[in-house]
């Protein structure tokens, strides 16, 4: 039902919905098909009407490959439009509060601190602590790790990337299986192929 209402809103150009449809589709399920491409098509549409979210979500896709050829520069591009928004203060504030969206506010903030992005950019995130002096790649990686669990696939194949990569965590290639392989079957995730097959 909340398929087919966003679906008929997304008609009329409504940017949030068309970024709320674009993330049914980045993840599948729930009687979507997931479709990166799709994804990617309505994260654009959002994006050129000024919903910023959708910049941080086309980022995303742009530098992992989902959908689209992999391409950092227009990636940078994505986020450098995002972290530039004058609301960017308020909107990382609350999703740090528990809300409807919460796992995806996690995978969000996360990704933020994994990948060293923003307001995070000109630090060392290995040593960028916050008030408490928790490690912020630490931080990032607890995140996607909560995200994943919740069963929001995008969070599980980064996390298998970190898993491979030793990103934050101590490399483990059975890992980064495991959440892939998860994506693949709980999610039916179309990305987790490509990165199966190295592996």
């Amino acid at each position: 039902m909340a398929y087919k209402w966003l679906q008929r809103a997304s008609q009329n150009g409504d940017p949030n919905s068309l970024l709320w449809l674009g993330l049914c589709f980045e993840e599948g399920g729930k009687g979507v098909e997931q479709n990166s491409s799709k994804a990617l098509e309505l994260f654009k549409r959002a994006a050129d009407k000024g919903n910023v979210v959708a910049q941080f979500h086309l980022g995303v896709l742009h530098k992992e490959g989902f959908g689209v050829k992999k391409d950092l520069d227009l990636a940078e591009k994505s986020f450098l439009q995002f972290f530039n928004c004058s609301k960017i203060d308020a909107l990382l504030e609350k999703w740090k509060e528990k809300s409807t969206q919460e796992t995806i506010n996690m995978f969000r903030m996360g990704y933020i601190l994994v990948h060293n992005l923003g307001p995070f950019s000109e630090t060392n995130v290995g040593e960028s602590v916050d008030e408490n002096g928790n490690d912020s790649l630490a931080q990032g990686i607890r995140l996607i790790r909560l995200a994943a669990e919740k069963q929001y696939s995008p969070a599980r194949i980064i996390l298998a990337d970190c898993y491979e990569q030793g990103r934050g965590v101590e490399r483990d290639r059975e890992k980064a299986i495991h959440w892939l392989q998860r994506a693949k079957k709980e999610n039916g995730n179309k990305n987790c192929q490509l990165r199966l097959d190295p592996l």
